[in-house]
C-alpha cells in the first residue's frame, strides 16, 4: 500500500485528480479513483506508520537473533528429550518441516536447519540427520570434543590423506584436510550405530563402515562424481562441482 501511494502521489497533482475540483475536465480522474480505492490520504498515512513499525520490529528481531549464525552449536528440547546439533542454515521465509508440522519461516521467527549430534560411547558424534527448529526455541551450546582419539585410526586417516594429496596435487576441487576425514569417519560410525538399515550386509562393525565412507568420500574428491549414493556433500570443497557447502543440506 505504501509503495502504491509513493508511486502515484504525482497523479494527484493533475487537476482532474484533485479532490473537490469538480469543474476540471475528466473529474474524477482515474488517479483519484485509484487513490480512494487504496484509502486515499488516510490510507497513505496509515501505511506509512505501519511500515515504520515493521522496520522497527525487523531491526529488533535481527538484533535479538544476531547471536545465532551458521556453524553455531545449539541445544533444543522436544517431548523425547534434549538434543545437541550444529546450525547448517537459517531461513527467514518459506515453509519448513518441523517434526510433523509444516511452519512458515519469517524474519520475526526464523527457522534453523540443524545437523544432529548423537551420543555414542560417551562421545558426541556428528550424524547424517538434519532437522529444522525455530531459533526462538534454541539455546547456545559448546562444541563437543569430536577428534578421533584412537591413534591407530588417526594414523590410518593420515596415511589415506597423504596418498590422496599425492594423487590430486593442488587442484582446489579435490583438496581436503585430516579434520574433514575425521568428520566423515565419525559420521560413518554414527550411521552404523543409529541407522543400521543403511549398512551393507557384508560390513561387520562400525569402524569398517566408517572407513568405507572415508574411501567413498576420497573417491568423489578425485573423480568429481559419486559411484553410489551421495553423502557428505557439505564437506566437499566449495570448488567441487557437487559441493553443497554454504547451501541448505
Amino acid at each position: 500500500m505504501r509503495s502504491f501511494h509513493a508511486r502515484h502521489a504525482v497523479d494527484l497533482e493533475a487537476p482532474k485528480n484533485k479532490l473537490g475540483n469538480e469543474s476540471a475536465d475528466g473529474y474524477p480522474g482515474a488517479g483519484l479513483i485509484a487513490s480512494f480505492l487504496w484509502g486515499y490520504l488516510e490510507g497513505r498515512d496509515w501505511s506509512t506508520r505501519k511500515t515504520e513499525q515493521m522496520k522497527k520490529i525487523d531491526s529488533e528481531t535481527r538484533q535479538e537473533y544476531s547471536s545465532f549464525k551458521v556453524g553455531d552449536f545449539v541445544n533444543w528440547r522436544t517431548d523425547k528429550g534434549k538434543y545437541l546439533g550444529r546450525i547448517v542454515s537459517i531461513r527467514t521465509e518459506g515453509e519448513t518441516q518441523v517434526g510433523q508440522e509444516t511452519i512458515e519461516a519469517t524474519i520475526e521467527d526464523p527457522i534453523a536447519r540443524i545437523r544432529v549430534y548423537v551420543l555414542i560411547d560417551e562421545n558426541y558424534e556428528e550424524s547424517d540427520r538434519v532437522v529444522a527448529f525455530p531459533l526462538s526455541r534454541l539455546s547456545k551450546a559448546s562444541e563437543p570434543e569430536r577428534q578421533v582419539e584412537n591413534p591407530t585410526i588417526k594414523k590410518a586417516l593420515e596415511n589415506k590423506l597423504e596418498e590422496h594429496r599425492e594423487k590430486v596435487g593442488d587442484d582446489p576441487r579435490k583438496r581436503t584436510t585430516l579434520r574433514t576425514l575425521e568428520i566423515v569417519f565419525e559420521r560413518g560410525v554414527a550411521a552404523y550405530k543409529t541407522n543400521p538399515s543403511s549398512v551393507r550386509p557384508n560390513i561387520g562393525n562400525a569402524e569398517s563402515w566408517a572407513y568405507s565412507r572415508v574411501n567413498s568420500f576420497l573417491y568423489v574428491l578425485r573423480n568429481l562424481r559419486f559411484r553410489g549414493g551421495k553423502h557428505d556433500t557439505d564437506l566437499l570443497p566449495e570448488a567441487h562441482p557437487l559441493s553443497s557447502k554454504g547451501k541448505d543440506e
